[in-house]
């Protein structure tokens, strides 16, 4: 497969399994010996994924992955991506807040034969505890945002930037 195709299988899992929340789909995209590496743990298995996706759904029914850039070179497919949704379940041990979240994230992927054999995420973990109020915002990286110029305003892209006040 080209390095496109894998971009596109990739983007198809986030649709149809994620965004449609089909965990029963994954089969489809991911190889029996799959491995998920992100900041709640390893995984390993299409059964574990789905366990995961499950959790992560009752805590955030709505869940729903932009897709951003991308670039794949052989096997491996690297994503830069938002993830939305509202804390309307339990999450582990935190009760739902209903607040509504924005995060940036990150995706590497290797695949093999058609199918994700490996992946890794990782998220902005502080910004998603800033914006459930489970803390506030250090005032050091409050008072760096102001001497940057930032002061929770906006990114470069346009909008309120995750995790920072005002947005």
């Amino acid at each position: 497969m080209s390095a496109q195709d894998n971009i596109d299988l990739v983007r198809r899992f986030i649709d149809d399994v994620w965004n449609n929340q089909n965990a029963d789909n994954a089969s489809q995209y991911l190889a029996d010996d799959y491995v998920e590496h992100n900041p709640m743990g390893d995984f390993e298995g299409i059964d574990s994924f789905r366990t995961f996706m499950e959790t992560m759904l009752q805590g955030f029914p709505d869940n729903q992955i932009d897709l951003k850039e991308a670039t794949g070179d052989g096997q491996m497919v690297a994503f830069h991506y938002q993830i939305q949704g509202t804390h309307k379940g339990n999450l582990g041990p935190l009760e739902p807040t209903n607040e509504h979240v924005q995060l940036e994230a990150c995706y590497v992927g290797r695949v093999e034969d058609g199918k994700i054999v490996e992946s890794w995420y990782q998220f902005d973990q502080l910004s998603l505890i800033v914006q459930l109020g489970v803390i506030d915002l250090p005032d050091f990286m409050q008072e760096m945002q102001r001497q940057m110029g930032s002061g929770g305003e906006g990114t470069e892209r346009g909008g309120p930037a995750p995790g920072r006040p005002g947005a």
